[in-house]
């Protein structure tokens, strides 16, 4: 995913890997933006989701999407949503997706 967050954490295994790690590159995309009055976030893959929930409402501009796969979360966005929303999609870990 082209964001500078991934460029960083790239950065960062490079670095991981000219000081001798050989562990491989893993990554949650992400991204972010925030425009005017809207501020939103994504995390993770869609593909393989196997159900989307929502929550508030989608009709509005505060709402979030959240994709599973049985009962692992694997891709989240969120807009204009609470803190809590946000932190829960914000743990997504390599091994969720």
């Amino acid at each position: 995913m082209e964001h500078w967050d991934n460029a960083v954490k790239q950065g960062q295994y490079l670095a991981r890997r000219l000081s001798g790690e050989s562990e491989p590159f893993k990554n949650i995309p992400y991204f972010f933006s925030d425009v005017f009055d809207l501020s939103y976030e994504f995390w993770g893959d869609t593909a393989g989701a196997e159900r989307i929930e929502y929550r508030g409402d989608v009709n509005s501009s505060s709402f979030s999407t959240w994709w599973l796969k049985g009962e692992k979360l694997v891709a989240a966005f969120a807009m204009n949503r609470p803190d809590s929303e946000r932190e829960k999609a914000s743990q997504l870990s390599f091994e969720d997706v």
